[in-house]
């Protein structure tokens, strides 16, 4: 599988998705079917994200149309904040546009460079709010 899911921290409150090359949306279908199960052992009701894209690559055709359905499933996990890590002026692009078609959902993404500024970014979100 080209993306992955896992739990980043050991008290089940960070989703890790992991995209590697050449990942598919039926790759991420895949992944958002097995944090549905991982969600079940959570023990709070909101999960913050993390989406590293840093080994990803090219990004599969309708990017924003395809996360946003994702994000109004009726059965979708209810997300904190959610942080992108990459270096990719696509991706960052893309999370501006978002931003300006969904200004409520723009409040919960963030970006980071690294995996490490992402969880700093979650825990300084979890202090301040979003």
């Amino acid at each position: 599988m080209r993306v992955s899911v896992v739990w980043d921290d050991e008290g089940c409150t960070i989703l890790r998705y992991t995209y590697a090359q050449n990942w598919t949306w039926d790759d991420y279908e895949t992944a958002i079917k097995h944090a549905y199960a991982l969600k079940t052992q959570a023990t709070i009701a909101i999960v913050d994200v993390i989406a590293d894209f840093s080994e990803s690559g090219v990004i599969p055709k309708n990017m924003i149309s395809n996360f946003q359905k994702s994000l109004n499933r009726p059965q979708s996990i209810e997300f904190g904040v959610t942080v992108l890590v990459t270096n990719s002026l696509f991706i960052l692009r893309m999370i501006e546009v978002y931003r300006k078609i969904n200004r409520q959902g723009a409040k919960k993404i963030r970006t980071a460079k690294t995996l490490d500024e992402a969880r700093t970014i979650i825990a300084q979100t979890r202090i301040t709010g979003l």
